[in-house]
């Protein structure tokens, strides 16, 4: 068996089939951890999410700020970007059965035995992993519910800039939304620095997994979302996004052995 961690894929079918040729997968006795934002600004957004829907049990899917947008979009809300291409996805006649699916996926995923998890941008430097396991449960639980296609649109925006337990229950939601699918960097004072998007030697912050006091340093995580980082390892953390909708590559990584295969955009 084993068991890969592959970067965001941002609606690259064609790359993401070739990838997944190249490492030898097969759903029956292999794994294979996806990182979030399947769908966004590539070509074939319906199409990735066909073909990990149909690797069953052996795909495990966080969602990423990509995937939480189409579904907040497919609902009123959300925010359509310039360069996304979703117009074909939106339209579909299978986009409520995508939805469905896109519900039921993670937000972070631990596996004791390999003793590593996997997030799409990161997680608070105040959180343990018992933290990470039941607040990212508390909005998975959200996503499933009925009242989903409400509240989701309404959990837009900077603020809060810090997590704390006494927040309200749409701070607490957006706060959850914003550390687990966008958040890159702190200022000095530790706060969200959530539109920062270039490489880690911004002067006067600190990129999430650098942060000396992060209860969770001891545990390997591997991450995307922030494309431009340009050392992709630190300690027990990992970046898995190449930039390939922007003409990079897409990555996959072994988790249980050391190995790793990439396959260049063809665009």
């Amino acid at each position: 068996m084993g068991i890969w961690a592959i970067g965001d894929v941002q609606g690259c079918f064609a790359e993401l089939e070739q990838l997944l040729f190249e490492i030898d997968f097969n759903k029956n006795s292999d794994q294979v951890w996806f990182c979030g934002d399947l769908l966004g600004k590539g070509p074939d957004s319906e199409k990735v999410l066909e073909l990990i829907q149909s690797l069953e049990t052996s795909a495990i899917v966080v969602l990423g700020n990509h995937d939480l947008n189409f579904l907040a979009l497919c609902h009123g809300g959300g925010e359509r970007s310039k360069d996304d291409r979703l117009d074909t996805l939106l339209s579909s006649p299978k986009r409520e059965q995508h939805c469905n699916w896109l519900r039921k996926q993670k937000i972070f995923h631990y596996d004791p035995e390999l003793h590593m998890a996997l997030v799409h941008a990161g997680v608070d430097w105040q959180w343990s992993l018992q933290d990470c396991r039941r607040l990212a449960h508390e909005l998975e639980e959200l996503l499933r519910s009925d009242s989903y296609a409400t509240i989701l649109p309404l959990c837009y925006g900077d603020q809060p800039l810090t997590w704390h337990e006494s927040l309200s229950f749409l701070d607490r939601t957006r706060c959850l939304i914003n550390v687990f699918t966008r958040l890159r960097c702190y200022n000095q004072q530790l706060q969200y620095e959530l539109l920062y998007n270039k490489d880690e030697d911004a002067p006067g912050l600190i990129p999430w997994f650098q942060i000396p006091e992060r209860k969770m340093i001891h545990t390997p995580i591997v991450f995307g979302h922030w494309s431009r980082l340009r050392q992709k390892k630190w300690h027990n953390a990992h970046n898995l996004d190449y930039s390939c909708v922007y003409g990079g590559e897409l990555f996959a990584l072994r988790l249980d052995e050391h190995a790793t295969a990439r396959v260049k955009c063809r665009r």
